[in-house]
This record gives C-alpha cells, sequence and structure tokens, in this order.
C-alpha cells in the first residue's frame, strides 16, 4: 500500500481499521485540486471533462479487497486456526498443508477454480519479527477463497473449536457476501437499496475486523 494511503498499515492513525468520527480518512480527505497538485500536470483525459471532480472516481473491488483486506484477512484466518485442532494435530507444516487440502476440497465441489499455490509460513508471510500475515495470492484466487473461508469460519462457529470465532465468521461472512452482491448484479448503476445492504456488509467487515485487530 503507498504510503500516502489513507489506509497504510505502517502509520497506525491511518489505517483503515479506524472507522469512527474522528478517523483520518473522514478528517482529512483529499480534495481535487490536491489531486490536480500532485499530478503535476500530468492528468488523466477523463479528469479533463468539464464537471469532473475526484468524489465521482471510486476505487476498485480488485484492489482494494481482493488485494487488500482479503488477503489479511485470509492470512490471519488461516494462522489462527491451523493453531487450534481445526486441522488436526501435527506440525505448523503439517496442518498448512491440511488447510491448502481443505481449500482445494471446497473449491472442487462448488464447480469453482482456484490455482493457489500451497499454504506455507512464506506465502503467508509469517516471520518472528512481522506479526501482520498476508497471503500471497492472485485476485481472482483470494475471491474465491473468501467464499471458502466464510464456510470454514461459520463450520468453526458451530463446534466451538475457534477463539473469537463469532467475530472472524462475521468479517469472513460480510466480504464474501458482499462478492456474492457484485457478481449477481452485473450493472454499474445500483439501486439505492443494493447501495445500503453493500454499504452494511462493508461496516460489518470493518467493525468485526477491528475488534478483531
Amino acid at each position: 500500500m503507498s504510503p500516502h494511503c489513507f489506509a497504510h498499515k505502517r502509520l497506525p492513525d491511518l489505517l483503515y481499521t479506524q472507522i469512527g468520527p474522528t478517523a483520518t480518512w473522514r478528517t482529512r480527505p483529499r480534495t481535487t485540486e490536491q489531486y490536480f497538485e500532485e499530478r503535476n500536470g500530468d492528468i488523466e483525459a477523463l479528469a479533463l471533462i468539464p464537471g469532473w471532480h475526484l468524489s465521482m472516481h471510486r476505487g476498485d473491488p480488485m484492489h482494494i479487497i481482493f488485494l487488500g483486506v482479503a488477503l489479511h484477512l485470509l492470512a490471519c484466518c488461516i494462522w489462527e486456526l491451523i493453531n487450534t485442532d481445526v486441522f488436526g494435530a501435527g506440525s505448523i507444516k503439517v496442518k498448512l498443508e491440511k488447510a491448502w487440502e481443505h481449500m482445494k476440497s471446497w473449491v472442487r465441489a462448488h464447480g469453482l477454480a482456484c490455482n493457489q499455490s500451497r499454504f506455507t509460513r512464506a506465502s503467508l508471510q509469517i516471520r518472528d519479527s512481522y506479526s501482520y500475515p498476508e497471503l500471497k495470492a492472485k485476485a481472482h484466487n483470494a475471491r474465491v477463497m473468501m467464499g471458502w473461508m466464510a464456510d470454514l469460519t461459520n463450520e468453526c462457529l458451530h463446534d466451538g473449536a475457534c477463539t473469537d470465532a463469532t467475530l472472524r465468521a462475521t468479517a469472513a461472512w460480510a466480504i464474501a457476501d458482499l462478492c456474492a452482491l457484485c457478481d449477481a448484479h452485473r450493472s454499474w448503476k445500483l439501486s439505492v437499496d443494493l447501495a445500503n445492504i453493500m454499504a452494511e456488509r462493508i461496516m460489518t467487515f470493518l467493525q468485526s475486523y477491528q475488534r478483531l485487530a
């Protein structure tokens, strides 16, 4: 993530997990004038259309969700679940292998495609000096695996095997359901009702993820 982004993980006061009324990204929005100044004259043609302003530009789900928060949530959930008995006994390496096999089985059962490589400490970027896991995955694979994680955390919720099971299941479900809503609605134009539902899912994720964090 860009150090200038208001979701940058190395600047705690800018994190997207800060969602209250005093969150920095709420109190310090970038203006259209600032945007033009930062471009130093290198402005896209669409931004030169009379009447254009920055609020018209929306971040796309691929970068914000599938290559962003989803990779963090997936890695955190996988890492936390293998430290329970969800995938049975054995070493971390063995449990990660079982988690990957569970994911591949779920993908096949749902008739989906996902060529995600095997889960390892390296692919989850787990290091002794770094406690912010982030799964290495393509956007499509992350999108598919969010559905798997929503189902898996829901199963854990029922068997009571996981600490913070309710919050984890809620966070995973909110993102997975948002993806499903996007897939089901092909038009760029949203109805007010659908927009409100999507906003509710996003806030549900942010609130549950914030509590987990």
